[in-house]
């Protein structure tokens, strides 16, 4: 029955785009082609493995560093994302984060698991034993009902068959992380902001955190210091970073 209504029901009650508004050929789909191909064309473009940044491909170089990274001699971990903010990515994450609209993680996750993985390939680096999703303070998970990151984890990892673990818990609010003056403003707040949950043990592990925004970078940050805290023993072999989309630099 279900299927004999089914092309009434499309007729009457047409699948939309979430973001455009356009007509999809059939449900199950969230997002048109034309969302689609500007993402994929986002995860094409060179970036810095550090901090996100959009390079030129002539700039590339073996470390695969932007000019600021190289200057500053950034750590080795890595960074692999999407795009950058803006355009749908933004929305994506706006109505993810705000409006819980869960199907578009699920919708989004392919483009960017290609782009990922892709990089993966690229670069030859550690593999991908296990994601951990960035917390969410206890107060905030309450009033949102939700961890964004955690929903882009679970997307991203039914198509790579990674294990999700939720290795840290977030020990202080640090609710306006976002609205921070500078970097070292930034980094002072996310200090002793991340804690491991007793117990874990990721010994040997390559992990990859989860987020859906780089801004600072300080976040990822504070987390990557709370796994590399571990006793060693328990210590991964390697802490990187995953997020769907960077933010363009400030000045500080």
């Amino acid at each position: 029955m279900r299927r004999l209504l089914e092309p009434a029901v499309n007729i009457f009650l047409p699948p939309l785009c979430a973001l455009t508004g356009e007509r999809l050929p059939h449900r199950g789909m969230s997002l048109s082609e034309t969302v689609i191909r500007e993402l994929v064309e986002q995860g094409e473009r060179p970036y810095c493995y550090h901090c996100g940044r959009t390079m030129l491909e002539a700039s590339a170089n073996l470390r695969h560093a932007c000019n600021a990274c190289n200057r500053r001699k950034a750590p080795p971990r890595m960074l692999l994302r999407l795009g950058e903010f803006g355009g749908s990515l933004s929305q994506i994450i706006l109505r993810i984060k705000f409006g819980g609209r869960f199907e578009l993680a699920a919708a989004v996750a392919p483009v960017w698991h290609q782009a990922i993985t892709h990089n993966l390939d690229l670069l030859g680096r550690p593999p991908v034993d296990a994601l951990i999703p960035v917390p969410l303070h206890w107060r905030r998970r309450v009033q949102r009902g939700f961890n964004q990151a955690e929903e882009l984890a679970l997307a991203l990892a039914r198509l790579g068959h990674w294990p999700v673990i939720h290795a840290l818990t977030r020990r202080r609010s640090t609710s306006e992380q976002a609205r921070a003056l500078g970097a070292l403003q930034r980094r002072m707040n996310m200090r002793q902001a991340f804690t491991t949950r007793p117990r874990i043990n990721l010994r040997g592990q390559h992990v990859w955190l989860i987020d859906d925004v780089r801004t600072s970078g300080a976040t990822l940050a504070g987390a990557a210091r709370a796994l590399q805290q571990l006793p060693l023993r328990q210590r991964p072999a390697s802490v990187n970073a995953i997020v769907l989309c960077v933010t363009q630099p400030r000045a500080d």
